[in-house]
């Protein structure tokens, strides 16, 4: 069954939502996000520097440009809100691209595309493995997403596409009326530069905000190789080895496909930007200016509002292209004031909002993440793969990094963080603790960052191999067959584990074929002004995004609406035995699916067919929308 959703939320939002049962594979869905893509992130990109970039492979150049439209975009959307001008397409791209035409062809974005370009010219055959290793990371999506209809989970997902849906919305992203009334803010802020960028995305090519940012989180990762071959290159690593090194992160079970488990969009993005920041970062370090100082600051001010976490990221990758290059810094005053004034005000909310509130407490201890020794070894061996090939090539390889002048920089940084991650698994010391707090402490988010460092180590080791192999003189096609067999050997195995690891997750996705089809027909039931109560952990918080009625439990998070309790708190005093008269009278159905995740609880189907104050209105296959019988006048 494919069905496609159009016109359904006049009252909600100002486009017209379109959508399909299966997103992730629905080829016309993809059409027009890429377009909207294309023209909402790379052409100001390419505009505004990328078109000066000649040296770097097509799909890099592409990357790059599309890298600087994202950092543009949370930018001016946060600009834009302050200023009350609205977070709108028409008014944001023409300006933007008149703007960003008119700069390109200055002097001074010249410069700063020789400064984002490759210090030599790489080989084609680069590109062509780029952009193999990206289509490998799309396959396994494909394939494994393929049955999804929501994306998992729950929580995380389900928060990302409620922001995006509600800046569409209300046309900003300021806080106040985003969480505002009527559906309450959360505990703690939030920075929605990631969700500003989607919803414009949304808003541009008319797909549903739940699908623009699940599509934009999978194009992130899937150009992930492509990414990071821009900081690999800035390491002086050979082009086979950074290819060699793509094709690993293609097949790594962690990253990226550890984190699509879990709806980690934001750290998606994150990564993405964090190669090309890292990479400002350094040119400003060696070459400061007031030019580079600036486009840094905006680099590091919009990876604060797109993901604050990958910031220090960003600062260990140039640290790490630093002391390799062994550069000292540019003392140029004027060019450090411009860096740090540009980054203040750009990354200002989440400096002075987002930051302070996690720190004070929204970060917890984390005390459910300690691990044994045996844990912590598997885990981090994980990190490089799943299968033994893999680990062993990457065991190996750290080894071997150490040894190498070239890459001995790299290696020890690698292993400083196996250390950090092995003593906060085991011990949860202070310093341990304290490194990884933009990490909210976790282990498993810690060990993400062995992606930028462990698979250039494998690639390397491996190309050292063929060096002397071929030093040797051995026949180029046996040479070649062979190398081809051991690669295949060691990346093929990991493949289906990867698809089988997001088809698992779909215990995370309670939304089903027969779900989408309900919540069509909820449209055509409920009355704009007619709200619904639900629960949290099952798919109810998709209907919203289906039906566009007002939900009490619309994310994961716990709401409190103005002058209100909690929403979870009201769901909680519901399931104790308070009357649904008690609530505001506006809500006449309760929603009830018995697809969840975790054990159950709360409202069952089975439970409320036996309750007289609920008649059932839609009955599906898992879940059924029953009418509140009150005794209070509407």
């Amino acid at each position: 069954m494919r069905e496609v959703l159009r016109d359904t939320m006049p009252d909600l939002i100002s486009v017209n939502p379109v959508t399909d049962v299966y997103p992730v594979t629905d080829v016309a869905l993809w059409l027009r996000f890429l377009v909207g893509t294309a023209g909402i992130l790379w052409l100001p990109g390419f505009l505004a520097a990328g078109r000066h970039l000649h040296r770097r492979p097509l799909p890099t150049r592409i990357v790059v440009s599309l890298g600087l439209g994202f950092i543009l975009l949370p930018l001016w959307a946060q600009g834009s809100s302050l200023f009350g001008v609205g977070v709108r397409p028409l008014q944001y791209l023409p300006p933007v691209l008149i703007l960003s035409a008119l700069f390109g062809t200055t002097s001074i974005s010249q410069r700063l595309g020789e400064a984002l370009d490759s210090r030599s010219a790489a080989p084609p055959a680069l590109g062509a493995c780029l952009l193999g290793s990206s289509l490998i990371v799309f396959a396994c999506i494909a394939l494994g997403f393929a049955d999804f209809v929501v994306p998992p989970s729950t929580h995380d997902a389900a928060n990302h596409a409620f922001m995006t849906l509600r800046i569409s919305q209300a046309g900003t992203i300021l806080a106040s009326e985003v969480f505002g009334a009527p559906y309450g803010h959360p505990d703690l802020p939030y920075a929605m530069g990631l969700h500003s960028t989607a919803s414009m995305i949304a808003q541009t090519t008319g797909l549903a905000s739940y699908v623009a940012v699940w599509l934009l989180a999978l194009t992130f990762i899937t150009l992930l190789p492509i990414s990071l071959s821009i900081l690999w290159d800035e390491w002086h690593l050979p082009a086979a080895t950074i290819a060699l090194a793509a094709l690993f992160v293609a097949a790594n079970p962690y990253v990226p496909a550890r984190m699509l488990w879990w709806g980690l969009f934001g750290t998606a993005a994150g990564f993405f930007l964090v190669p090309i920041c890292a990479l400002l970062l350094e040119r400003f370090w060696s070459e400061a200016s007031v030019e580079l100082g600036i486009a840094a600051g905006m680099a590091v001010g919009s990876l604060m509002l797109i993901h604050g976490s990958e910031v220090p990221t960003a600062g260990l990758a140039a640290l790490t292209t630093i002391l390799l290059h062994r550069r000292p810094p540019r003392l140029m005053p004027k060019g450090w004031i411009a860096f740090v004034v540009t980054g203040v005000l750009c990354g200002g909310y989440f400096l002075a909002g987002v930051a302070p509130a996690y720190l004070s407490g929204g970060i917890e201890n984390g005390q459910e993440f300690i691990e044994t020794l045996s844990m912590t070894a598997d885990q981090s061996l994980g990190a490089i793969g799943a299968e033994p090939g893999l680990r062993i090539v990457g065991a190996l390889a750290l080894l071997f990094g150490l040894t190498q002048r070239k890459t001995r920089v790299i290696a020890i940084f690698a292993l400083g963080l196996l250390g950090v991650v092995t003593a906060l698994g085991l011990w949860r010391d202070p310093f341990s603790e304290l490194l990884t707090t933009p990490f909210y402490r976790q282990p498993e988010r810690t060990r993400y960052l062995f992606i930028f460092f462990a698979p250039a180590l494998m690639g390397a080791a491996l190309f050292w191999i063929w060096e002397r192999i071929r030093a040797k003189r051995w026949p180029l096609a046996p040479r070649a067959i062979v190398a081809t067999l051991v690669l295949g050997a060691l990346i093929a195995p990991e493949l289906p584990g990867i698809v089988r690891g997001f088809e698992t997750k779909i215990e995370f996705s309670p939304f089903s074929s027969d779900d989408f089809a309900q919540a069509l027909q909820i449209a055509e039931t409920v009355e704009p002004d007619e709200w619904i109560v639900n629960q949290f952990f099952d798919g109810s918080s998709w209907v919203m995004h289906l039906s566009g009625r007002r939900f009490l439990v619309p994310t994961g998070w716990r709401t409190t609406p103005p002058g209100a309790l909690p929403n979870q708190q009201t769901l909680q005093r519901l399931l104790r035995g308070m009357s649904f008269d008690l609530l505001d009278s506006h809500y006449r159905f309760l929603y009830v699916s018995d697809l969840r995740t975790g054990r159950p609880r709360g409202f069952t189907r089975q439970r409320v067919d036996a309750d007289p104050r609920f008649d059932p209105v839609l009955v599906g296959k898992d879940s059924t929308l029953y009418r509140i019988r009150r005794r209070t006048p509407r």
